[in-house]
Protein backbone atom coordinates (compact mmCIF):
# COMPACT_ATOMS: atom_id res chain seq x y z
CA UNK A 1 0.00 0.00 0.00
CA UNK A 2 2.72 2.50 0.94
CA UNK A 3 4.48 2.04 -2.39
CA UNK A 4 1.37 2.40 -4.55
CA UNK A 5 1.63 5.11 -7.19
CA UNK A 6 -1.01 7.75 -7.80
CA UNK A 7 -1.96 6.03 -11.05
CA UNK A 8 -2.39 2.66 -9.31
CA UNK A 9 -4.42 4.26 -6.53
CA UNK A 10 -6.75 5.99 -8.99
CA UNK A 11 -7.32 2.67 -10.74
CA UNK A 12 -8.12 0.83 -7.50
CA UNK A 13 -10.10 3.47 -5.58
CA UNK A 14 -12.93 5.47 -7.09
CA UNK A 15 -15.41 7.70 -5.29
CA UNK A 16 -19.00 7.84 -6.48
CA UNK A 17 -21.76 10.40 -6.03
CA UNK A 18 -19.35 13.28 -5.46
CA UNK A 19 -21.49 15.85 -7.29
CA UNK A 20 -22.74 17.51 -4.11
CA UNK A 21 -19.21 17.87 -2.75
CA UNK A 22 -17.96 19.44 -5.99
CA UNK A 23 -20.93 21.80 -6.33
CA UNK A 24 -20.50 22.95 -2.72
CA UNK A 25 -16.79 23.62 -3.23
CA UNK A 26 -17.45 25.34 -6.58
CA UNK A 27 -19.86 27.75 -4.86
CA UNK A 28 -17.07 28.82 -2.51
CA UNK A 29 -18.46 27.07 0.54
CA UNK A 30 -16.71 24.67 2.86
CA UNK A 31 -17.60 21.03 2.92
CA UNK A 32 -16.90 18.41 5.57
CA UNK A 33 -17.24 14.69 5.00
CA UNK A 34 -17.06 12.56 8.10
CA UNK A 35 -16.28 8.89 7.77
CA UNK A 36 -15.93 6.25 10.42
CA UNK A 37 -12.94 3.97 10.73
CA UNK A 38 -14.17 1.16 8.53
CA UNK A 39 -12.08 -1.53 6.88
CA UNK A 40 -8.85 -0.17 5.43
CA UNK A 41 -8.64 3.52 6.30
CA UNK A 42 -5.62 3.88 4.02
CA UNK A 43 -7.86 3.98 0.98
CA UNK A 44 -9.58 7.19 2.10
CA UNK A 45 -6.28 9.07 1.79
CA UNK A 46 -6.81 8.94 -1.96
CA UNK A 47 -9.82 11.28 -1.68
CA UNK A 48 -7.47 14.22 -2.29
CA UNK A 49 -6.68 12.74 -5.72
CA UNK A 50 -10.38 13.02 -6.59
CA UNK A 51 -10.91 16.47 -5.04
CA UNK A 52 -7.75 17.88 -6.61
CA UNK A 53 -7.23 21.61 -6.31
CA UNK A 54 -10.92 22.16 -5.60
CA UNK A 55 -10.30 21.68 -1.88
CA UNK A 56 -8.00 20.35 0.81
CA UNK A 57 -8.56 16.95 2.38
CA UNK A 58 -7.24 15.82 5.72
CA UNK A 59 -7.60 13.07 8.25
CA UNK A 60 -7.91 13.33 12.00
CA UNK A 61 -6.30 10.23 13.40
CA UNK A 62 -5.16 8.58 16.58
CA UNK A 63 -1.35 8.29 16.50
CA UNK A 64 -0.13 4.73 16.06
CA UNK A 65 1.31 2.92 19.04
CA UNK A 66 4.05 1.57 16.75
CA UNK A 67 6.31 4.63 16.51
CA UNK A 68 8.44 2.91 13.87
CA UNK A 69 5.47 2.76 11.48
CA UNK A 70 4.40 6.38 11.96
CA UNK A 71 6.83 7.90 9.39
CA UNK A 72 5.63 5.46 6.70
CA UNK A 73 1.99 6.35 7.32
CA UNK A 74 2.80 10.08 7.23
CA UNK A 75 4.77 9.70 3.99
CA UNK A 76 1.93 7.74 2.40
CA UNK A 77 -0.59 10.46 3.25
CA UNK A 78 1.70 13.13 1.86
CA UNK A 79 2.16 11.17 -1.38
CA UNK A 80 -1.62 11.17 -1.82
CA UNK A 81 -1.79 14.90 -1.07
CA UNK A 82 -3.57 14.48 2.29
CA UNK A 83 -2.86 16.30 5.50
CA UNK A 84 -2.98 14.41 8.78
CA UNK A 85 -3.96 15.85 12.14
CA UNK A 86 -3.24 13.80 15.25
CA UNK A 87 -6.00 13.53 17.83
CA UNK A 88 -5.52 12.77 21.47
CA UNK A 89 -5.19 14.32 24.88
CA UNK A 90 -1.72 15.67 24.15
CA UNK A 91 -2.22 16.27 20.44
CA UNK A 92 -5.24 18.58 20.29
CA UNK A 93 -4.62 21.37 17.83
CA UNK A 94 -6.37 23.75 15.50
CA UNK A 95 -5.68 23.76 11.78
CA UNK A 96 -6.52 26.39 9.21
CA UNK A 97 -6.11 25.77 5.48
CA UNK A 98 -5.62 28.30 2.73
CA UNK A 99 -6.77 27.93 -0.85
Amino acid sequence: MFSMSEKQMRRRMQFEDTEQVFSTLASGKSCAVYLGHYCNWEWIASLQLTIGENGQCGQIYHPLEDKGLRPSVQLYAEQMGESQYPYGRNNTRTHQTQR
